[in-house]
């Protein structure tokens, strides 16, 4: 609820075609008679059993339709279809191979490890791009000292400080992520504060010389 597309990098159908509330056989048989009458595709399964849509018997395939649409749009990279009755699953898969929209795994494709993904730096950035988007401070905070990215890292924990009402530190940070623009509005809202936070910088800068010394 509150998706809006591309939310997964995988998604994972489960028993789509085949749990008990799906629509029969008989209604994603439709999709075979809809391959060959009305796209003029010869199916990968030429003993495919096809039925012409009634609307009385199988209306509830453009619930299921909506709802395989949905599905399917939540991913940016896969989706994997399990499915553990294979005749019912038979007009689905038929349909998905003969448009080459899906294929069947080789064998031992999906062994133990097969569906995991090596984190990256750049897909923890990307992550991080997401959760500032939805304005998720924190999240997106750690996203980037994932991927290494320190000045996106210290401008979300800026806002984050912001958020939670501690400007000295949200601005400290704004400077950290060079952001001076943001420095200087934290500051114009909270004037009262700038001379604490000028006071708080003198005092590491005069730790810093006692350390050098």
């Amino acid at each position: 609820e509150g998706s809006k597309g591309l939310d997964f990098l995988d998604v994972v159908l489960v028993n789509f075609a085949s749990c008990e509330q799906a629509a029969p056989e008989t209604a994603w048989s439709t999709l075979t008679h809809f391959l060959t009458e009305n796209l003029g595709r010869t199916a990968v399964d030429s003993a495919a059993r096809s039925y012409a849509f009634d609307a009385n018997l199988h209306g509830m395939m453009c619930d299921e339709l909506k709802l395989l649409v949905t599905g399917v749009t939540r991913a940016r990279q896969r989706v994997f279809f399990f499915e553990s009755n294979q005749q019912k699953r038979k007009p689905l898969f038929n349909f998905l191979r003969t448009l080459q929209l899906a294929s069947y795994p080789a064998a031992g494709e999906l062994d133990e490890g097969a569906l995991s993904r090596k984190s990256t730096q750049e897909g923890w950035r990307q992550k991080g791009e997401q959760f500032l988007e939805r304005q998720q401070w924190s999240d997106a905070g750690r996203c980037f000292a994932k991927s290494g990215h320190f000045l996106r890292e210290a401008y979300a924990k800026a806002r984050f400080f912001e958020g939670k009402g501690q400007i000295l530190a949200a601005v400290t940070l704004a400077l950290e992520s060079c952001n001076k623009e943001l420095a200087a509005e934290l500051l114009q809202r909270d004037v009262a504060h700038v001379g604490q936070w000028l006071d708080s910088l003198a005092q590491k800068d005069s730790s810093r010389l006692r350390l050098d010394s």
